[in-house]
């Protein structure tokens, strides 16, 4: 149980910076004031928060139709369940006992 402990504390933190970046964004967006670049935002959720960055776009309403914003999101997003897949498949031994 220790072994995922590190994993998961970094994966709350970098999903609670992503929703936060998010947020503060819109928000800087509402005021017309100099915003987070969008290269940023990404940046964030290719660490791990996209989990945040999805919740922070439903939630916030936050860069739902800016492309190629959503696209390079999506993208990001089938990169890391295709890299959890195989991780979980290259730890499982590709199902060999």
């Amino acid at each position: 149980m220790a072994d995922i402990a590190l994993p998961a504390a970094y994966l709350c933190a970098i999903n609670a910076l992503c929703f936060a970046a998010f947020a503060y964004d819109k928000r800087l967006a509402r005021l017309g004031k100099w915003r987070i670049s969008e290269r940023t935002l990404l940046l964030l959720a290719l660490a791990g928060g996209t989990p945040a960055a999805y919740a922070a776009r439903h939630f916030v309403r936050h860069k739902t139709r800016k492309q190629p914003f959503v696209a390079l999101l999506h993208m990001i997003a089938l990169l890391q369940v295709m890299l959890v897949v195989v991780g979980v498949a290259v730890l499982d031994g590709f199902g060999a006992r």
